[in-house]
């Protein structure tokens, strides 16, 4: 990518500069949104690169801190941290959850899914 950004520039400057003449407001303009986007690049990749440092640390935290039946969903969330996704039932027997975490990356080598089950907030089982 920064390759293509360089190239970019290096041809923007070399017509600039070819020309022998003042850049006219048209390239201005171009180097500005130009210069917006790679701004924008940048920014993206930050973003992905702080995503990218969150999963690490979740997967970590799962793979780092076994748990076992009978903790309750405040042990878990301190253990693995909040779930992605929480499935809850009500009836007359009570509330039973299913938290799922994911570990890794959906559709790349090594993603995994947990699932666990909690009746009343006690961990009652678990998939691996």
């Amino acid at each position: 990518m920064k390759t293509l950004v360089i190239l970019v520039s290096f041809n923007l400057l070399f017509i600039s500069l070819g020309l022998g003449c003042a850049p006219s407001p048209k390239f201005q303009r171009l180097e500005m949104e130009q210069q917006k986007t790679i701004q924008r690049i940048n920014e993206i990749t930050q973003e992905q690169i702080r995503l990218l440092d969150e999963i690490a640390e979740r997967d970590r935290r799962i793979s780092n801190n076994p748990i076992k039946l009978g903790i309750t969903q405040e042990e878990v969330n301190s253990l693995w941290g909040h779930p992605r996704k929480i499935n809850r039932s009500v009836g007359s027997y009570g509330v039973h959850e299913q938290w799922i975490y994911t570990l890794g990356l959906e559709n790349e080598p090594g993603f995994e899914t947990r699932y666990l089950y909690f009746e009343n907030g006690i961990l009652t089982s678990f998939q691996e």
